[in-house]
């Protein structure tokens, strides 16, 4: 950190001056970002603010009024303060520049004894600069944890966990329509602050030209923040809460590095498996995947494991929460239990953190292949500890088996995003929600609430009485003007303003299908990121 204006007085050089402070000693914790001499009349003008000013007077008017003038036109240039060796113009600091000093909060220092003002400087730059290398070191430290975390398989959580304790602040991670995804530390306070998250993050905050990071104070709340890049588009936004001094290098450094090692991580492939076992998990791969065009070759594979293709299959995948190297127990489990019946055939391989399962044989109900699935997890939990989520395809003959698969992967990837601590879902449970997980992997999700909602969210982030929950019902009860307002509670008069009030602020017609099935998407949508973002 640069030194402050009451650590800077105690340096040497200030000492041999006798240097006192005769205006404004309580403001003497201000940040000194550099010395600069000048004998300028008009010297306010060369300042950015932060910079300790020396002088010995010669560019003082020796009126009061231009004295005080003088000293306001220094005070809006933000210095940190103005020292002054008298004995040489000055015998000493006119009553009018302390008076209008103490008035503006800005320190006046008088130096009594000769000040060799290269000393000063020299001392005082030589600190600010080791202090700002220093800081660097750290930024740069801190940024290669993050990124090395963040790259490294780490979860969005404990990556921001790690950007709080370096910066010492609480940080939040949103999406591109403002809904917050993860933050830290997450105590009592921070939830009250991201509470009302919509009201901060929806004002002030357009990324700039040059991607740096931001300041910005919206809904009581201040922050740095920095845009989340993803494929060249704002994926979402990383903010530290209550900044202390936005001159703060290192700290943005940081922020920078997180922001662009998080964008990196959720642009790599989230479906990256782990190295395939053996010939059997690459014959599975080859199964569920459709590489193998030629169905003589593909059954003489079969038959070479001793694998029967016949009948129809479906596809299971389970996902262990945590302790992942334990996917092998799974494994254990999930063909000991699937295969209860004479004739099922079980086939597994390990495809990154999850297993992959192709059970086949006899024509299972969907209630016996949960039932069974979920005997798996409870076995996992029960025996080893590790939490499982699993997820189930319809019935397909071997053809279908890349399509069994991806609906298999999108109902483990829908309940691990909800927050299933463990559990079991079918592909056909998820209805809309699977169109909602591919938009949401590929960023269109957010940008598609944004389009349709995003200006009733602005109007809802500041306002009393909220639209959205009037907009909803009334979509969902297909526009039935009576039946939403028996449900909102309200006179159908009033049903019919707010109504009257959505369709201006989104510039749309509720009497248009079209505009209704965007509108209903939309909301579904923000219903499934916000189950994403209140996960346990």
């Amino acid at each position: 950190m640069v030194p402050t204006l009451r650590e800077v007085l105690q340096f040497e050089p200030f000492r041999r001056a006798s240097a006192r402070v005769v205006a404004a000693d309580d403001a003497l914790d201000v940040a000194v970002r550099w010395v600069h001499i000048s004998e300028m009349p008009d010297s306010g003008r060369l300042f950015q603010g932060g910079e300790l000013l020396l002088t010995q007077g010669r560019g003082i008017a020796s009126e009061a009024s231009a004295q005080r003038a003088w000293i306001r036109e220094l005070a809006r240039a933000g210095i940190a303060g103005v020292a002054v060796e008298v004995g040489v113009v000055l015998h000493r600091i006119p009553g009018a520049m302390c008076d209008e000093a103490r008035h503006h909060g800005l320190p006046v220092i008088e130096l009594q004894h000769p000040a060799y003002f290269m000393d000063i400087t020299e001392a005082v730059h030589t600190t600010i600069i080791n202090s700002r290398v220093g800081a660097m070191q750290r930024a740069e430290s801190a940024g290669r944890r993050i990124a090395r975390l963040a790259l490294d398989g780490g979860s969005l959580t404990e990556t921001i966990d790690e950007l709080a304790r370096s910066l010492d602040h609480p940080v939040v991670v949103s999406d591109a329509a403002g809904e917050v995804l993860a933050y830290a530390p997450q105590t009592a306070e921070t939830d009250r602050r991201v509470g009302n998250w919509a009201a901060h993050a929806r004002v002030g905050h357009t990324p700039t030209s040059d991607g740096l990071p931001c300041r910005t104070t919206a809904g009581g709340t201040t922050c740095v923040w920095a845009a989340i890049p993803v494929r060249g588009e704002c994926w979402g936004s990383v903010h530290v809460l209550e900044p202390g001094d936005p001159t703060d290098e290192a700290g943005r450094l940081i922020l920078d590095r997180a922001a662009t090692a998080i964008g990196l991580a959720f642009a790599k492939d989230p479906d990256a498996g782990l190295g395939q076992q053996n010939a059997r998990s690459v014959f599975v791969h080859d199964l569920v995947g459709g590489h193998v065009a030629d169905q003589r070759e593909l059954r003489l594979r079969a038959a070479a494991f001793g694998i029967d293709l016949s009948g129809s299959f479906r596809v299971l995948v389970f996902r262990p929460l945590e302790r992942s190297e334990r996917l092998r127990a799974v494994a254990t489990s999930a063909r000991r239990l699937l295969a209860s019946d004479a004739g099922d055939r079980v086939l597994t391989a390990y495809d990154g953190g999850q297993l992959l399962t192709v059970l086949g044989g006899h024509v299972h109900s969907p209630d016996d292949v949960r039932a069974r699935a979920e005997q798996v997890a409870e076995t996992c939990y029960a025996d080893h500890g590790v939490p499982v989520v699993a997820g189930i395809s319809d019935p397909v003959p071997v053809t279908g088996l890349p399509r069994a698969f991806a609906d298999a992967a999108d109902a483990v990837r829908y309940a691990t995003r909800i927050g299933r601590e463990r559990g079991v879902l079918l592909s056909g449970d998820l209805g809309i929600d699977r169109l909602l997980i591919d938009l949401d992997r590929a960023q269109s999700l957010s940008r598609h609430i944004e389009r349709e909602l995003g200006a009733l969210l602005d109007h809802d982030a500041t306002a009393s009485t909220p639209l959205l929950p009037t907009l909803q019902v009334y979509l969902e009860h297909s526009g039935r003007k009576a039946e939403a307002a028996r449900v909102l509670s309200i006179e159908r008069r009033t049903l019919y303003y707010r109504i009257e009030k959505i369709t201006r602020l989104l510039n749309v017609s509720l009497e248009d299908p079209d505009v209704n099935l965007r509108l209903l998407i939309a909301l579904r949508g923000l219903e499934f990121r916000r189950r994403i973002r209140n996960r346990s």
